[in-house]
């Protein structure tokens, strides 16, 4: 991960394994804090990590659902709990081996309760770094190619889903 004049040139992908969901926060937290530190020892200047954290900030007020147009004029709030950790770096969450929950539902006795709540803390962990959240599955799994078409759209700022591999 490297910053220019011009802002990172890439993002950060922090993927998680929901086969071990006791583990999912504590390794976001350490991941996130690694990221945190390398930030800090490049020195950006103060300036410069305002714009990159204004850009990211900017791109969240001015989501708008795939294939419908953008307001350019009009900036969503952003409420309380979003962003309130702005890296200025644009971050996904990828938790894969979802299909395990079955495994955990019959050996560990998750039930549908266990993972709302451990959907509740990845939804305010994303929330808070202005993360995209993905699910992907051991098989086939449709998430892989909108989690494709996400990098490329923040990558590259492609309209998101317009551009297929």
């Amino acid at each position: 991960l490297t910053y220019s004049d011009k802002g990172w040139n890439g993002m950060v992908v922090l993927v998680v394994d929901y086969s071990r969901p006791w583990s999912i926060m504590e390794r976001l937290d350490h991941w996130v804090a690694c990221l945190d530190k390398h930030i800090e020892s490049m020195k950006i200047e103060p300036s410069e990590s305002r714009d990159v954290c204004g850009k990211l900030a900017k791109s969240l007020q001015e989501y708008c659902l795939p294939g419908t147009e953008s307001n350019k004029d009009v900036l969503l709030p952003l409420t309380e709990g979003v962003l309130d950790q702005n890296l200025g770096i644009p971050i996904a969450v990828v938790c894969t081996k979802v299909d395990s929950m079955t495994t955990l539902e019959k050996d560990l006795d998750y039930t549908d309760s266990y993972f709302d709540l451990i959907q509740w803390h990845l939804r305010k962990f994303c929330l808070k770094y202005g993360a995209g959240l993905f699910y992907l599955n051991g098989k086939e799994s449709p998430n892989t190619d909108v989690l494709y078409k996400y990098i490329v759209h923040k990558m590259y700022s492609m309209p998101f889903g317009k551009y297929s591999p």
